[in-house]
């Protein structure tokens, strides 16, 4: 079965999955723009090394903004179970969103931490025969989504992806995304608020040190 097919049994419209693929170029080009205007993330090279991992962080605040401004989803934080991860997740009815970073051709598979993290979210405990079972249920509309996107200055690739409930492996066929490039004025507004979510964690840090 195809993705595609799943999330718009689901709910999903057009609409949705263009402001998906949307906001994926729209990530990389805040963070394209943020990297050159901050000697710290472009010319620091303890800096540049923590690029990759603020391309997601880019993509999820790209996600927020387009949750902000097209309403067509809900969005909340949600945490693994020692609440040292955190993750944007949008939902759509019974459709939960989460976006990844799959390395620079977009081949990486997902960090085990992030699989425990999302399993811990998704479900409790699960029984054997049920783990390797896509976690989607069509009749009842629910469906746990992945927006699997890759690349270095620009993205090269996006997708939706179900994983199985054991969050290790896929049954569905992906569905990938169109990508166009962003408009100016989204730029400078995911720009704007990746600088504010950069500066609140370095302020969290130098608390955690201090209280150590």
């Amino acid at each position: 079965m195809k993705v595609e097919h799943v999330v718009r049994q689901c709910g999903l419209s057009q609409g949705h999955l263009d402001a998906l693929a949307s906001a994926v170029p729209l990530g990389y080009r805040a963070l394209r723009d943020l990297v050159k205007t901050t000697p710290m993330l472009g010319q620091f090279q303890p800096g540049t090394t923590t690029v990759g991992y603020l391309r997601n962080l880019a993509v999820q605040h790209a996600l927020d903004a387009q949750a902000a401004s097209t309403g067509l989803f809900y969005t909340e934080m949600a945490f693994n179970r020692p609440r040292n991860h955190s993750f944007l997740q949008l939902r759509i009815e019974r459709v939960v969103i989460t976006a990844h970073y799959s390395g620079a051709t977009g081949t990486r598979a997902l960090r085990k931490a992030i699989s425990r993290a999302e399993l811990s979210q998704r479900n409790g405990d699960l029984f054997a025969q049920e783990a390797t079972e896509a976690d989607a249920d069509i009749e009842r509309g629910q469906a746990y989504v992945q927006l699997r996107h890759g690349g270095v200055a620009t993205p090269v690739f996006a997708a939706l992806y179900i994983p199985n409930r054991n969050q290790q492996s896929y049954l569905h066929e992906p569905m990938v995304l169109e990508l166009a490039p962003p408009e100016g004025a989204q730029v400078e507004m995911v720009t704007d608020k990746l600088h504010e979510a950069i500066k609140r964690k370095v302020r969290e840090d130098q608390r955690e040190r201090d209280a150590g």
